[in-house]
C-alpha cells in the first residue's frame, strides 16, 4: 500500500458502514473506509457542522490487480488522518 494525501472536502459519511465520500477537485470521488471510530466522529462532525469545510485527508491505498488484466488496478482507501486547513482549491 501506498499513502496519499488530498485536499477537498468530505461529502458525507455512513456510521453504519464505516464509510466516507471525499471530493477533490480533479479527480473522481472517493469512497473510502474509515475503520476508526474516533476517525468516523471528526468526519460526521465536520459534515454537520460545515459540509463545505476544506481539509486536508491522508488515505492508506491499496491497489488490486485483476488476473485478466494485469495492467488495471483498482484503488481502495483508508482514511487515517483528516485536519481542517485554510487552503482554497480552485477549479481552473
Amino acid at each position: 500500500s501506498t499513502t496519499e494525501t488530498l485536499d477537498g472536502t468530505f461529502d458525507g459519511a455512513r456510521r453504519s458502514i464505516g464509510a466516507g465520500w471525499f471530493l477533490s477537485i480533479g479527480r473522481k470521488p472517493i469512497e473510502a473506509a474509515v475503520a476508526a471510530p474516533s476517525l468516523l466522529d471528526v468526519v460526521s462532525g465536520m459534515v454537520a457542522a460545515d459540509p463545505d469545510v476544506m481539509v486536508s485527508a491522508t488515505f492508506d491505498v491499496h491497489l488490486s490487480y485483476s488476473k485478466s488484466d494485469p495492467d488495471r488496478a483498482s484503488r481502495s482507501y483508508v482514511l487515517q488522518s483528516v485536519v481542517e486547513t485554510t487552503r482554497q482549491l480552485h477549479a481552473f
